[in-house]
């Protein structure tokens, strides 16, 4: 984990330093309505390399759980809960000048990276109430997609391939499966086994780990 923070937090810092230094014109602040506003698409690009980052650290702190010191991980899990919630706050605040002006091809992926990394949080969670925050963080978000895809052909595509993949875990779309608090998050300290533990079905675990820690993304299709 020590090495991959060193070759991550260079890159955090010049990320932070280059979205802080964009001139004003491409800055999200900039918003004229009735206008078409591109900016966006460049917004969620950045938020997508942050994420992708702290995506790797996630991982790194669940493989090296028993040699990682608990307020390293706290401090580690508390910066990525602040990127995530940014993230979702940002897609929630589109306007319609920013929803129907020029969008990249990969939009609908970042989008869903966006989802994805907020169930990475959820099936490492260390405790049920850190769990249950993460189920309603990405709750909340279908919710923003749901009803930005009313105007916006991405969104419906992300919440389509979301359904598809998160729908296998039990508890974190519907309660009608197994619910959040009756779930043991795989504890830290167990690594490898920590997948056996809880009442979802470690197969699950197992999957849904390996599926965001690697970066697997079906929402590419139809992008």
């Amino acid at each position: 984990i020590e090495q991959v923070l060193k070759m991550a937090k260079p890159l955090q810092l010049k990320l932070r330093e280059w979205h802080h230094s964009l001139p004003s014109q491409l800055s999200m602040a900039r918003f004229v309505p009735r206008r078409f506003n591109s900016n966006a698409t460049l917004t969620l690009s950045y938020f997508t390399a942050e994420i992708t980052l702290h995506r790797k650290i996630i991982s790194s702190l669940f493989q090296n759980s028993k040699d990682t010191p608990k307020e390293l991980t706290h401090v580690c899990r508390t910066a990525a809960k602040t990127r995530l919630i940014a993230a979702i706050e940002f897609v929630r605040d589109l306007k319609n000048e920013h929803i129907n002006s020029f969008w990249y091809s990969n939009s609908t992926g970042n989008f869903m990276l966006i989802g994805t990394f907020a169930a990475l949080l959820y099936v490492t969670s260390q405790t049920k109430e850190e769990a249950t925050m993460y189920r309603d963080l990405l709750r909340n978000y279908i919710w923003i997609l749901r009803v930005g895809s009313k105007s916006f052909d991405k969104l419906k595509i992300v919440l389509d391939n979301m359904h598809q993949l998160l729908a296998q875990v039990p508890g974190l779309l519907t309660d009608a499966t197994p619910l959040v608090s009756d779930f043991i998050p795989p504890p830290l300290s167990s690594s490898s086994n920590a997948v056996k533990s809880g009442s979802m079905p470690n197969v699950t675990q197992q999957q849904m780990y390996n599926q965001y820690s690697n970066g697997s993304n079906p929402s590419h299709q139809g992008s």
